[in-house]
């Protein structure tokens, strides 16, 4: 049975190729912000469409209780989370502005 190392070279330059993939610290914080302003899209994207299913079951347009109460549940829960997460960024950012440096 033949077993072949990689030479220093080959790890070398696999190693540059991961370095050179990882993306700066200003793009991560563009991934960052994308990803929240989509996240905040799907919650107010919920929150409509709880809103429609309901004035469309008051005029009734609708004849799907079921479905009305899971879409304000899902909004509901979202909209909780959200709420969640920005009290803890707040939380943090408190407690680092209270750190001694």
């Amino acid at each position: 049975m033949k077993v072949s190392l990689p030479s220093p070279f080959e790890i070398e330059n696999k190693t540059n190729q991961a370095k050179a993939a990882q993306p700066t610290p200003k793009e991560q914080w563009g991934l960052f912000v994308e990803k929240l302003n989509t996240a905040i899209e799907e919650v107010d994207a919920l929150a409509k469409n709880s809103e429609k299913l309901t004035q469309d079951l008051v005029l009734g347009r609708a004849d799907n209780l079921h479905e009305v109460m899971i879409a304000a549940k899902k909004a509901e829960t979202a909209m909780n989370l959200t709420i969640e997460l920005r009290n803890k960024a707040i939380e943090a950012y408190k407690e680092i502005m209270r750190m001694n440096f």
